[in-house]
């Protein structure tokens, strides 16, 4: 696959993997057997890499080729966005917004702070180095912090959900935001999407995981 541009290649592994240690594609297949669903998504790396790739097949495009040549231009993407300056738009030109769209959350007394749960050095979105532990930290504004000190403990709260949380104060951040890495896991006490309304973005269909508003409290 690729990201950002219109080359396709396959990933290839680097070292052997540590004992214990499972990619991506079994884990989905161990989630799917538990619910009944372990023929959709079964087969190993190289036939899903082929499942993915028979489209291009008639256009000379084989996963030994990538293997043997390395990534190649995808046949079916264009070099270049809007050849021709064509717009996949009704009239065929650029639709510039006239007025900025309405902010889908707005910051209140009862709840003032923005959450957003950001990638972490730490982890690879729920797969983490080494375990955790005590609660979720938070990273706010020491302003922001309603007289919560550095290093307490405390609950984040939206309308949602709330979770138990250990403070810490940066003076860098904004004022209307509260950090927490991303990734945590539910059993543990430490996944944010507990706090956050299962709503789709208005254009992309992705999930709107920067709107929820929350607050911090006292434990």
């Amino acid at each position: 696959g690729s990201y950002g541009h219109h080359y396709i290649g396959v990933s290839r592994p680097v070292v052997p993997r540590p004992e214990n240690v499972r990619s991506d594609l079994e884990i989905i297949q161990a989630l799917a057997a538990r619910v009944g669903l372990a023929d959709v998504v079964a087969g190993d790396a190289r036939a899903w890499k082929r499942r993915f790739l028979t489209k291009l097949e008639p256009h000379g495009i084989t996963l030994e080729r990538l293997e043997r040549e390395g990534p190649l231009p995808h046949p079916l993407v264009p070099p270049r966005m809007f050849e021709g300056r064509r717009f996949p738009t009704p009239t065929g030109r650029a639709s510039l917004m006239t007025e900025a769209p309405a902010s889908p959350s707005t910051p209140s007394a009862e709840f003032p702070l923005f959450l957003l749960s950001l990638s972490t050095d730490r982890s690879q979105a729920s797969q983490w180095a080494e375990p955790l532990d005590g609660p979720l930290d938070v990273t706010l504004h020491p302003a922001s912090a309603g007289g919560i000190a550095h290093g307490a403990l405390a609950r984040l709260e939206s309308q949602q959900g709330s979770l138990e949380v250990r403070v810490l104060h940066d003076a860098k951040q904004r004022r209307d935001v509260a950090l927490v890495p991303k990734g945590g896991r539910f059993r543990e006490g430490r996944c944010a999407n507990v706090l956050i309304r299962a709503r789709l973005s208005d254009h992309g269909g992705g999930a709107a995981l920067g709107d929820e508003l929350v607050r911090i409290v006292p434990s």
